[in-house]
């Protein structure tokens, strides 16, 4: 399998091993879409880490995961409905390296343990029909704040102009001119979930699957210096850019030349999975590496070859100026690589597919 497709990881040995240890040890067959996606994209070191707490008669590892809301990280992504993200004044940026994963598991697990489930967690339904989500705030999730709305408007137009100069005013995907969107990699509405303590904290979340230090690049990418920054930016098409806000397709960085210039990337169409409330936590997922696009309702085309974009198309960035310019940053290309293809496996991405395609309205972009 292709060291760099969508579904790299899902054949090793190690980790099916490790995931029909965790079905053992959770007495279950069943777990959330949720659980399933993540524990299948997870770092294979983590999941070991993971087995081996699990396994622990003391630990609370087993009850956190049964409990945890994990569905909150796609939630929060994508900005579908219970996100649990909050307009509170956030807390001060933790020091590098204060995850405090265990502890921080550890108090999840025993709000669970002890109320029964996670606090502010809505009870789970049966299999269903899943409800429409609110357009506007899904379609502008990543998109830059509006203008004329203060400092945080200067710093989005300053921003948005940076991307564009290094973007060429083309979608870097399709290389279309105007109309063109300035699409945030990590999501401006996310801007403020800095905190990284307990409950259903976004951060702690996914440091039960990624490693501190994945976990760490990725949060240190973002943090302090925000989001209205060009490394956090790109320009789209208005097409490209609801596909991509509705995780229909991942962007895999693959190298980055040595002077910062140029960074080559592979553009994968993501298949769409239906939301159940339980999953065979063994069952093998699939995420094909050879799709032309996404059945007949999404496609895409290069408009200087005019040939069709398909799964493991190579896309490049380039900037002439490193320094005033940079390329996106590689830790975020990595993030939205990730949780884009838990969104699309878990099925929170499709839960609102509909809802942005009756949408004839403009996406949000500058």
């Amino acid at each position: 399998m292709d060291e760099h497709c969508p579904g790299c990881g899902f054949d090793e040995e190690e980790r099916v091993r490790l995931i029909a240890k965790m079905r053992e040890l959770l007495q279950t067959a069943s777990t959330s879409s949720a659980l399933w996606a993540c524990l299948w994209l997870s770092d294979l070191h983590r999941l070991e880490q993971l087995v081996a707490d699990a396994s622990s008669p003391s630990s609370k590892t087993l009850d956190a995961l049964s409990f945890a809301p994990f569905d909150s990280i796609t939630n929060q992504w994508l900005q579908l409905p219970g996100g649990g993200t909050s307009s509170k004044k956030p807390s001060p940026t933790p020091k590098p390296g204060s995850l405090g994963r265990e502890a921080a598991m550890n108090r999840i697990a025993l709000t669970a343990s002890s109320t029964g489930a996670v606090a502010d967690e809505p009870a789970v339904q049966a299999p269903q029909t899943p409800p429409r989500a609110a357009k506007r705030p899904r379609l502008q999730s990543r998109s830059p704040s509006p203008l004329g709305s203060g400092s945080n408007a200067s710093c989005s137009q300053s921003a948005a102009r940076d991307c564009k100069k290094r973007d060429g005013s083309r979608c870097t995907i399709t290389k279309a001119y105007h109309p063109i969107d300035v699409a945030h990699i990590y999501p401006y509405s996310m801007r403020n979930t800095m905190e990284r303590g307990p409950g259903r904290n976004f951060w702690n979340l996914l440091s039960y699957f990624w490693t501190e230090e994945h976990v760490n690049s990725w949060y240190e990418s973002v943090f302090p210096r925000g989001t209205e920054v060009v490394e956090n930016l790109l320009c789209l098409a208005p097409q490209m850019h609801r596909y991509y806000v509705n995780s229909l397709f991942a962007l895999k960085p693959i190298h980055i030349s040595d002077d910062k210039k140029r960074l080559l990337a592979k553009f994968y169409w993501l298949t769409s999975h239906q939301k159940f409330d339980s999953v065979d936590i063994s069952t093998v997922p699939t995420l094909p590496s050879n799709l032309t696009g996404r059945g007949d309702m999404h496609k895409a085309w290069n408009i200087v070859t005019e040939k069709k974009i398909i799964s493991g198309d190579e896309i490049v960035f380039e900037t002439s100026d490193p320094e005033n310019l940079p390329l996106p940053d590689w830790n975020l290309l990595d993030m939205q690589w990730t949780l884009q293809r838990v969104a699309a496996l878990s099925g929170a991405a499709d839960m609102l597919l509909d809802d942005s395609e009756d949408d004839d309205s403009d996406d949000g972009g500058i």
